[in-house]
């Protein structure tokens, strides 16, 4: 079994049975507080059922006093289940943290497999390292003699390729639609909208699902361009270059750029025949269709989410333009990407 998978198990467990004790420690006293409570306030003062204050042993316990001390015990559970999640997050965590001179920590928390959380904070260490950090750059190129160096890189452009190809197989979805199925009792203008409604339900989903992966593609981005460009100077056994790193990465990064492109601006949701009106998308555009509703809101964010990830590749792939020339670049792709790729080499030469 994977050891991950059965970490991950285990952890389950242990917050399943942390919770159920914690039930079960205080739920019995609840109810039986619960219970005086509610005996103290029907009785109006008098013993219970009629039972003299002898056979209870004392005074009946005042209705104040019972809720006061049911106000306590709740506070105390929040207080310990707070407590408890804080505990769980940093269990989480901490088997994962990301030292120095440890960088086979990150490609195992690069893996695929690996919980979200934790995949997350790799890949935000890994633009981290890239942006900031110089000598743990270093030691990656040279980790392993440089071996370790293709499965950086392949894990770096996962996130990518994923969205790439989730892009095109919705692209392919797009071109198909479907027709609600023709009822005899039912107006055809409504089952028009209602058919055009359930287009746009599948399409707001298809771009949410896409677009969920949004943060990790920036960050890998980010990643992947600046230590391509930084192995001109840092990369001391030359292993991004014998690797065909750059051709690698351009082809990556362009294939997602042009898909993204295409899907945001250019067709209409799926089971429309008519294609939108490509909307504007800059910040200050996305920042004031927030307040329209929960529709423009989420469009406005699917939006906003598309032009960090356009950014962040064109970031990466001016970085390379800027690093390796024009010459260098259009080489390293194939012909059906050079198109796109002038655009980036014109603004630059």
């Amino acid at each position: 079994m994977d050891p991950a998978a059965l970490a991950s198990a285990l952890r389950i467990c242990l917050q399943a049975v942390t919770v159920l004790l914690l039930l079960a420690w205080l739920m019995p006293s609840v109810v039986t507080r619960v219970g005086v409570a509610a005996l103290a306030l029907t009785a109006s003062g008098c013993t219970p059922c009629g039972a003299a204050e002898g056979d209870r042993g004392g005074p009946l316990v005042p209705p104040l006093s019972v809720l006061a001390s049911l106000v306590a015990r709740a506070v105390c559970f929040h207080a310990e289940c707070s407590l408890l999640l804080a505990g769980v997050r940093v269990a989480y965590t901490q088997p994962l943290d990301f030292r120095m001179g440890d960088e086979a920590l990150l490609e195992v928390a690069m893996d695929s497999q690996a919980a979200p959380l934790t995949h997350h904070l790799a890949y935000l260490d890994a633009a981290t390292l890239a942006l900031h950090e110089p000598q743990r750059r270093q030691a990656l190129f040279c980790a392993e003699r440089g071996a370790a160096w293709p499965r950086y890189l392949k894990a770096l452009l996962r996130p990518l390729n994923a969205m790439a190809d989730a892009i095109e197989a919705a692209r392919k979805r797009r071109g198909k639609p479907t027709k609600a199925a023709s009822l005899a009792f039912v107006p055809k203008r409504l089952l028009g909208r209602i058919e055009a409604a359930h287009g746009e339900l599948r399409e707001q989903a298809v771009r949410s699902s896409i677009l969920a992966s949004s943060q990790l593609v920036v960050y890998a981005a980010d990643a992947v361009g600046c230590l391509v460009a930084a192995a001109v100077t840092e990369d001391a056994l030359g292993v991004v270059q014998l690797d065909q790193s750059l051709g690698l990465t351009l082809v990556a990064l362009v294939r997602c750029l042009q898909v993204l492109e295409s899907y945001v601006a250019g067709g209409a949701p799926i089971g429309l025949s008519r294609p939108r009106a490509a909307a504007p998308r800059s910040q200050q555009s996305i920042a004031l269709r927030v307040a329209l509703g929960p529709r423009a809101q989420a469009r406005a964010i699917g939006a906003q989410r598309a032009a960090a990830v356009e950014g962040a590749l064109s970031r990466a792939i001016y970085l390379l333009v800027h690093t390796y020339g024009a010459r260098a670049i259009l080489a390293a792709v194939p012909s059906d990407l050079r198109p796109r790729l002038h655009a980036f080499v014109d603004e630059l030469m």
